[in-house]
């Protein structure tokens, strides 16, 4: 109804002017308006805004900084769910709490990888990768069977390499420029690649193992799906079938 979208308004907007004081009060009822007057989309852009200061540029218009940023009646922060009075904002400040939780357990994990990575060059534990010659930690390097180090990004390039070749059995050899012909272990490569990369791996290597015992005689009576790649070996002939 007009009241209730009325309230949500006078609602959503206060909420903003509190956590946003550092902007002035027509600037963020002009982002609301230009927001279609969602709560969740105006609060993405004034928190864009703020790191935009925090990294030393222009606030973008229609915003404006303040002098002296305005004290806020209430921290939204620690404002409880319960006292916010209209269902649909509830459900937006419950919805962006949550994802600026998952921002925090990011710059967490981030930093945590960065003082790991410290740790490993201060005790000397980073390992070469012998294609792009980065230092990398032992956890995202893998080696062929001839020792040969390579790198989480250098492998999984290199393997989406020889999926997108011209058919047959992808060859995973280690890409070493000094001619090894040792292969890259599935141990090692499912330590470092993605899920979906080893799954079409696995499905290139059934595919062309099927095809090329075809072609040499190893199976007779093999029907396919005529819509996808399925096969299956029949006992009996189509004709008894």
């Amino acid at each position: 109804t007009g009241c209730t979208m009325k309230n949500y308004n006078e609602e959503a907007t206060r909420l903003l002017l509190d956590e946003f004081g550092a902007f002035g009060k027509p600037g963020i009822v002009k982002v609301f308006v230009h927001s279609h007057q969602a709560y969740a989309i105006a609060w993405k852009r004034c928190y864009e805004a703020m790191g935009e200061i925090l990294a030393g540029k222009d606030v973008p218009k229609p915003l404006q900084k303040l002098k002296s940023p305005r004290k806020a009646k209430v921290q939204v922060a620690n404002l409880s769910l319960k006292q916010v009075k209209s269902k649909f904002l509830r459900e937006e400040l419950e919805f962006l709490r949550s994802l600026r939780n998952q921002d925090k357990e990011e710059e967490v994990r981030k930093a945590a990888h960065v003082a790991y990575l410290e740790e490993c060059e201060k005790n000397g534990l980073l390992l070469e990768c012998e294609c792009c010659y980065g230092e990398h930690v032992p956890e995202e390097t893998i080696q062929c069977v001839g020792g040969h180090l390579f790198c989480k990004g250098c492998a999984q390039r290199y393997v989406e390499n020889q999926l997108s070749g011209e058919g047959g059995l992808p060859q995973l050899r280690c890409p070493s420029t000094d001619g090894c012909q040792e292969c890259l272990p599935k141990s090692e490569l499912r330590r470092v690649l993605p899920q979906a990369l080893l799954d079409s791996y696995e499905e290139q290597v059934a595919k062309a193992s099927i095809e090329a015992a075809v072609l040499n005689g190893g199976l007779t009576g093999l029907e396919r799906c005529p819509f996808c790649d399925f096969a299956i070996q029949m006992e009996l002939s189509p004709e008894e079938n």
